[in-house]
This record gives C-alpha cells, sequence and structure tokens, in this order.
C-alpha cells in the first residue's frame, strides 16, 4: 500500500510519541518495577503495531510483534526488566524507528539486522526466567558491535594506546607556527564545549578518538589537518541560535536548512588561514553522506574526504550519547554504536566504521567510556 504524504506524517508522529512514552517507561521501570507500567509499556508497543496494520506496513508489523512478545512476558511476569533486557528493547526501538524511515520515506539502510533482532527477541519471549539476560545480552553483544562483553575476546591492546595530544604529532609536522594555530583552534573547540550542557571535555576527546581511528586505518590522514578539522568542525554552530544546538535531533525542513549553513561557516573560517586548507575540506565535508544525502553539496563515496568520514561518525557518537539536554534521553553507548552500524554504507563508509568500532572496544577496556 503507498501511503501520501500526511498519512505517513501522521504515522510518524504517532510513533514518535508512542515511542517517547515506551523509553520514558522502560527507563522508570528498570529502577522501580510496577505492574502498571508493564501494563503501559505493553500497550504503547501494541499501538505501534495497531497503526502499522492499519496501513498494511507487514515489516513493521512483523518486528512490533516480537518485540510486544517480549512485553507480554514481562506483563506475564515470567522475567524481569533487567538491565540487559531494557537496554535491548531500546535499542529494538532505535531500529523500529529506521524501519518506520525506511518504510514510509525510502530511506536507505542496508545493515538494520532486523531478521537477527527477531530471532533474538523470539527467543527471549519463550525463555526461562535464568536465560533471559543472557539471550539479552547476546542481542546487543550482536547489534553493538561487541562492545556488549568488554572483558575478553578482543585483540591485545598495543602498548602505545595512550591518549593522544597535540603535542604527539610527528615532530616534522610541529613548525611553531601551525602548533600555534593548533592551540589557537582548541581552545575556540573548548569554548564551544562550554556553552553546550553535556559537551565539557568532547573537543579533547574527539580529537583523542580521530588520532586512534586513523592509526588503525595507518594514518590515511594527515594527523595535523585532522587535529585541525577536529577542533574547527563544529565553530560553526556557535554562530547559531541557542535552540539549534540545545539537544534537538528532529528539525522542520525549514529549520534544517538553517543548520546546514554550519559546514560552510566553519569552511570559510578555516580556508582562510595559510596552510589549513586540507582541514577546511574536512570540515566542509562532515555532514556528507557516502551515499549523497548528505549536506551542504550531497557528496558521494570518494568524493568525500577521509577524515571527514571519521568526523562525521564522532558527531553522530556524541549527538547520541550526550547531545541532549535531558540526560535521561540520551542513547547508552552500545545503542548508540549499534544505529553507527546500521548505516554503513548510507551516511558512514563501512572501513572506518570498523575502525571506530575497535576503538570504542578498547576505550571500554580502559574505562574511557
Amino acid at each position: 500500500m503507498e501511503l501520501d504524504k500526511d498519512s505517513s506524517k501522521d504515522l510518524m508522529d504517532a510513533f514518535w510519541d508512542l515511542r517517547d512514552e515506551i523509553e520514558h517507561t522502560l527507563l522508570v521501570l528498570v529502577k522501580e518495577p510496577c505492574q502498571e507500567g508493564i501494563n503501559r509499556l505493553f500497550r504503547a508497543i501494541h499501538n505501534i503495531k495497531g497503526n502499522a496494520s492499519m496501513l498494511g506496513l507487514t515489516r513493521i508489523v512483523d518486528f512490533t510483534h516480537e518485540i510486544e512478545e517480549v512485553a507480554g512476558g514481562l506483563r506475564q511476569g515470567k522475567y524481569a526488566l533487567t538491565d540487559a533486557v531494557c537496554e535491548t528493547m531500546l535499542l529494538a526501538l532505535d531500529r523500529l524507528h529506521d524501519l518506520h524511515q525506511q518504510e514510509l520515506y525510502g530511506k536507505k539502510f542496508d545493515y538494520l539486522r532486523i531478521d537477527e533482532l527477531k530471532i533474538l527477541f523470539q527467543k527471549m519471549a519463550v525463555a526461562k526466567s535464568h536465560e533471559v539476560n543472557d539471550i539479552a545480552l547476546q542481542a546487543l553483544n550482536v547489534m553493538g558491535a561487541g562492545i556488549a562483553q568488554i572483558d575478553g575476546g578482543y585483540l591485545p591492546v598495543p602498548e602505545s594506546y595512550h591518549p593522544f595530544s597535540i603535542e604527539s604529532l610527528p615532530e616534522e609536522q610541529q613548525e611553531e607556527k601551525k602548533l600555534h594555530d593548533l592551540f589557537f583552534f582548541q581552545e575556540l573547540a573548548l569554548q564551544l564545549d562550554l556553552k553546550i550542557e553535556g559537551w565539557e571535555g568532547r573537543s579533547i576527546q574527539m580529537f583523542d578518538w580521530a588520532m586512534k581511528m586513523n592509526l588503525l586505518s595507518g594514518n590515511l590522514v594527515d594527523a595535523e589537518q585532522l587535529a585541525a578539522a577536529t577542533y574547527v568542525h563544529d565553530l560553526g554552530l556557535a554562530l547559531l541560535p541557542r535552540k539549534y544546538w540545545e539537544g534537538k535531533l528532529d528539525f522542520s525542513p525549514h529549520e534544517l536548512e538553517f543548520v546546514k549553513n554550519h559546514p560552510d561557516w566553519g569552511y570559510n573560517l578555516l580556508v582562510r588561514i595559510p596552510g589549513w586548507e586540507e582541514a577546511a575540506t574536512m570540515v566542509h565535508h562532515h555532514r556528507e553522506c557516502v551515499d549523497g544525502s548528505g549536506y551542504p553539496n550531497g557528496l558521494k563515496g570518494n568524493e568525500i574526504h577521509p577524515g571527514a568520514k571519521i568526523l562525521a561518525i564522532l558527531d553522530a557518537f556524541f549527538l547520541l550519547t550526550k547531545g541532549r539536554v535531558d540526560s535521561s534521553a540520551r542513547h547508552s553507548t552500545v545503542r548508540a554504536v549499534s544505529t553507527i552500524n546500521a548505516r554503513v554504507d548510507t551516511q558512514f563508509e563501512g572501513m572506518w566504521v570498523q575502525c571506530f568500532n575497535h576503538m570504542i572496544r578498547k576505550e571500554l577496556q580502559y574505562g574511557n567510556v
């Protein structure tokens, strides 16, 4: 059944409302279980399925049914809502959102792994009480690129794995002027971090992680230029009214057009400083997507600078985990990593996502996340 624009919007709006209700209910229930809350959870999930069913959206109906079955088990008291079960249901909501985008608006996602999640939810629904948590952890590990299981099972962490600093850049890249420029860019970034709640230390960590991802790639990107781009890429946000960067994740078409200007502003600042032309290109490209759906120029694949592809992934991770003023609405690390992996070859390039996955596992092992 082909839906008109108004029907698609109405269904998406209804989903957003129900998703917010489910997410809030889950986060309350995992701390303070109560039957009334579990009943409310079940009804909200059932309503998502009912709305999709009325419009013949079979894939959404089928997937939501499996989530509903787990909620039904909770309602019947077959098993408890552990942290892992809660996290798995939140992660399923994220993929359900992507499925709505795909079915209603034709947005392309190649790695949602819905069929794998359905099988794991089917196992959870019929499992014995003592088995459910282990199945939930398995689901988190599958969807979260292995980060739910941080005790062993990974490649040894090399001796050189440590936080990067500007001084750690190769000596030949530390000419006095450029080093002074980098410290200036860093200071600007730190001032921006102070303006946005939850962003304290963001730029330093993004710099550290960008260097580590680049190292894992064999240093495909000039480290000095990447450092400058990491610090400057979001400075254009400071020129936007506060409401645009205070944690809002979804914009109206008019608002989005306004937000799309910020890569141009950062680019135009950096390109005017001699020696930072490549960094300026990274800044200009950091909101582009490998499938051409990004902005400001709709670049695709190899048209996008590799350094910008690193920044795009790290930006997405921080937006999901720290980009909401309401801390209870922020995604966990597992959910954020799962969302990033679901967007391989659409928003992000697969090779850089693998570098990110490898890096974030090590950061978890070291307690840096």
